[in-house]
């Protein structure tokens, strides 16, 4: 009744404010008396645009919200502290605002802009009016706001840092596709799979056989950042099942991406070790929108074009969306840049891609305490990419890749009382990769995989004790997941071979409690607030036993806007099904003396002449892999008058135990040479990965591990003196990962409108590697295909209703090619992109551009070449580094959106 009381009483003083502010009070007090019963939650929020106030007042709450982004554009909401039930905050930040909000029948908050009524009628007609707003409103119903990193409705993972890209900023970044969003962003390296990369890097990269792109967050590996999509796993891709291919997923149907930069194995399970990517898709579009985009490099004869259609309907228990998306790409050849336009033609510096994608999905409301909903996505990708080989083994040849993908998937949501709720849902994914090759003198000529998971799992999640500060939540569930992995490799010499066909079912049961200590309600001097996030997950996996992934998160606000938090957790994530069991070995044979003078790395006399037999491929006998994550950090906000002003940091430290990887070298010198330092030095690498003079049986036991050989010179392989190992994927002893991420963000009033200024940057103190424990730790920030030790992307923005106008600096320090005394530097890399969107309709006021869009953006504007690297010929590497820079070049698009 208290609630109900205050809820009128602010009503009143809002009337004071005219008839817009009072018909929103009408249109809410009702809501907010039928739900005065409604558990109270604790806001603390800084005065915001009123669409990140919405957002996280849905974080805070665990309440379902919508809101047109139109409605909300260039209004601003209050701050919000305190305890307060869901509608009588939501009120609170609508006050004033010419918006209004209803709670359907489904519980559905649902904002909008008020529209003043003429009646003057009695009761009855301010009650047909709430029934009619309420109709239009459920229109546009949503669903829940997904959180990234825990499972407990109504709260945010606060002590683990995370990263929230809306849709608009994905849009006005000016990229076309999730991948190349992703690549931006400095916490990302990209030497892990993706379309640039041959068969050298990560351990992932060489096995990338439909150039897909993975998440690769701190360098730690494709396989290491859980790849979501709304929450739910996907197939895996590559030849050994190692990534979820993220260039599958049409741009057009994100409504926005979640980055936990933080091991989250405790909630997620296995395969979160560096953290987790949320891709989250639109489920509450309402009318139809069509999308055309095209694109074209000003050297060369790469043109682009993106093509989308959206339609979305929804009725008063629930909404339908359906997406499709056409994507194609030409090819970025070699000759067309500087930096490679000697090398042999044709070759690829990005191969074609063609993609057609589907979304659908679909809500209903069985009734006002159980709810369903079903999705289904569909993705069909070509790749065809030229390639020459650039030294005297000749070859030539096409490489087409198709690959397709699927999932779906459904979930029941049962309300029960006093906030619990349990969930449960169900999905299937499968991806088929098929390669073919062109030329004989390759090693294989068709590579064909599948890969398959399926999964269900129950959640219950609620409120368990009332404390002076808030609630105490929790959350309890299992999942049960089976994946299948199968890779069959045909080359021109030998008949079809399985060399990967491999189950695994994964059983777990996971908890999570929220203990709020202190709050807005019962804050004491420099304890604004003070929570702790406990996890742990327990899986049991077919092949590698069972498990056990604890963490413990921890906030203390000293004063407000001043945040700081800490997490410390374990992960531990079993190797690839690809690589379990792998009969996928494969060697070259070449004398010494033919690297070391590509790679001008001078051979000692007594070998330079030798024949090395390299060995590649995957050990035997796997282990898995284990880590520990700890980061600590602060978050601040301040507003000044109508500034706003953000400032985040994070201090990360993974040690990393058995990940698996070639063995490093000292200094990182080339592989390729190892053997010129061992000679040397035979302590330097572990026992058997180089060995000098082997045996005929040690020569024999490698080449029947060996399904292919690549044996240019017509060499014996029983003439090898030298064998070198360093290409074997195995565990490598220890992998240290430190580093410092920083954000801040300023926003003002400009001109008519907002500007901004930005600045997301990522600084490695460490990446070192240790091949076993008997060897040095080797530091890899900074050399030539590793992680560089300072990234930076800058922002500069203006908007209002009429246009948005933004310009990013992306800066990539210099670095050197290895450690050595004297080894070359490569230059930094810096580019510009500017990006700018037009709203027709407001420009023009001509009916017919209603809901119009036009967009045009300039991807490296001063056509900055990438910095001159080494020529990797084996690897296909002509010039630049393609794990720390782009060969585009300058990229022009255009974007005529249409919204009916």
């Amino acid at each position: 009744m208290g609630r109900t009381l205050f809820a009128a009483a602010t009503c009143m003083r809002l009337m004071t404010g005219g008839a817009l502010a009072a018909v929103a009070c009408t249109l809410t007090a009702a809501p907010y008396a039928a739900h005065a019963q409604a558990p109270a939650y604790s806001f603390d929020q800084p005065a915001q645009p009123m669409a990140d106030a919405l957002r996280a007042f849905a974080r805070a709450s665990g309440q379902q919200i919508t809101f047109d982004e139109a409605a909300v554009r260039g209004k601003r909401a209050p701050a919000l502290r305190g305890r307060y039930a869901p509608g009588v905050a939501l009120g609170r930040l609508l006050a004033g605002s010419g918006l209004e909000a209803t709670r359907g029948s489904s519980g559905v908050y649902i904002v909008r802009a008020a529209v003043v009524s003429n009646s003057v009628g009695g009761l009855g007609d301010a009650d047909e009016r709430v029934r009619q707003n309420e109709r239009l409103l459920e229109a546009s119903r949503g669903v829940p706001i997904v959180v990234t990193g825990t499972n407990i409705r109504g709260i945010a993972p606060e002590s683990s840092p995370v990263l929230v890209y809306d849709r608009d900023q994905i849009r006005d970044s000016g990229v076309a596709t999730a991948q190349q969003f992703i690549e931006r962003l400095p916490q990302h390296f990209e030497g892990g799979a993706n379309e640039k990369l041959g068969i050298i890097a990560d351990a992932s990269a060489g096995a990338n056989i439909s150039r897909g792109s993975s998440v690769n967050l701190r360098g730690l590996g494709a396989g290491s950042t859980l790849v979501l999509i709304n929450g739910r796993r996907m197939a895996p891709t590559s030849n050994i099942g190692g990534f979820v291919d993220i260039s599958t997923i049409p741009a057009s149907a994100i409504e926005r991406i979640e980055i936990l930069t933080d091991g989250a194995s405790s909630i997620y399970g296995g395969d979160a070790v560096a953290g987790v990517a949320n891709f989250v898709l639109r489920e509450d579009f309402d009318g139809v929108e069509a999308s055309l985009r095209y694109g074209l490099a000003t050297e060369g004869n790469l043109d682009e074009y993106r093509a989308s259609l959206t339609a979305g309907t929804s009725w008063n228990t629930g909404n339908a969306l359906l997406v499709y998306e056409f994507y194609d790409r030409d090819n970025l050849s070699a000759g067309d840049r500087d930096f490679s336009s000697n090398v042999p033609l044709p070759n690829d510096l990005l191969p074609t891609q063609r993609r057609h994608s589907v979304i659908a999905n679909l809500r209903q409301d069985v009734s006002d305490l159980v709810s369903v909903d079903t999705d289904f996505l569909y993705s069909n990708r070509e790749s065809n990419e030229d390639i020459s080989c650039l030294t005297t083994i000749p070859c030539q040849e096409q490489t087409p890749v198709e690959t397709e993908s699927w999932r779906i998937g459904a979930g029941i949501d049962w309300n029960l009382s006093d906030g619990w709720v349990v969930e449960t849902s169900g999905y299937f994914s499968r991806l088929t990769n098929e390669r073919r090759r062109t030329d004989p003198g390759t090693l294989l000529s068709e590579q064909t995989t599948d890969s398959e998971i399926w999964a269900v799992d129950v959640l219950l999640t609620g409120g368990i004790l009332d404390l002076p500060a808030e609630t105490v939540r929790i959350a309890l569930g299992a999942h049960y997941r089976h994946e299948n992995f199968e890779g069959i490799f045909n080359s021109f010499t030998r008949s079809t071979e399985l060399i990967s066909g491999e189950e695994r079912d994964v059983f777990a049961a996971f908890g999570e409690i929220f203990i709020p200590i202190f709050g807005p309600n019962n804050r004491r001097p420099a304890v604004e607030r003070l929570e702790i996030s406990l996890s742990g997950r327990i899986e049991d996996y077919s092949d590698f036993g069972t498990n056990f992934s604890p963490k413990i998160g921890l906030i203390w606000s000293p004063i407000p806007g001043l945040r700081l938090r800490g997490s410390y957790g374990t992960s531990f994530n079993p190797p690839p099904l690809g690589r379990v069991g792998a009969n996928d070995g494969t060697a070259t044979l070449l004398p010494n003396s033919f690297f070391s003078n590509i790679l001008g790395v001078p051979a000692p006399p007594e070998i330079v002449d030798s024949v090395v037999l390299f060995e590649g491929g995957t050990a035997a006998n796997l282990d898995a892999e284990t880590s520990t994550s700890f980061t600590v950090g602060f978050d601040y906000r301040a507003n000044w008058g109508t500034t706003e002003f953000s400032i985040s940091s994070t201090y990360f430290d993974i040690d990393f135990e058995d990940r698996l990887g070639s063995t490093p070298t000292p200094d990182n010198v080339n592989a390729l040479v190892a053997q010129n330092i061992a000679f040397g030095n035979p302590n330097l690498f572990p026992p058997g990965t180089i060995i000098f003079n082997p045996s005929s049986s040690e020569i024999q036991g490698t080449l029947s591990r060996i399904f292919t050989i690549q044996n240019p010179f017509g060499l014996d392989p029983l003439d090898s003196t030298i064998l070198n190992r360093i290409p074997v994927v195995r565990n490598l002893a220890r992998t240290v990962v430190r580093g410092i991420d920083l954000n801040t963000r300023v926003s003002f009033d400009l001109l008519d409108g907002r500007g901004v200024i930005g600045l997301n940057g990522s600084y490695l103190i460490d990446q070192k590697q240790q091949g076993s424990v008997t060897t040095a730790l080797v530091e890899q920030v900074s050399t030539f295909l590793n992680p560089v030790d300072l990234r930076i992307r800058s922002q500069l923005g203006f908007s209002n209703d009429l246009l948005s106008l933004n310009a990013y600096v992306n800066f990539v320090d210099d670095y050197r090619v290895d450690s050595t005394a004297g080894s070359d530097r490569i230059s930094a890399f810096t580019t510009v992109d500017m990006t700018l969107r037009f709203n027709l309709d407001n420009m023009t006021g001509n009916s017919l551009l209603s809901g119009t869009r036009l967009g045009i953006s300039v991807l490296n504007l001063f056509n900055e070449e990438p910095p001159v690297a080494p020529v990797l010929a084996n690897s296909f590497l002509v010039g630049y580094d393609p794990t720390n820079a782009s060969p585009l070049g300058r990229f022009i698009s255009f974007e005529l959106t249409k919204r009916f």
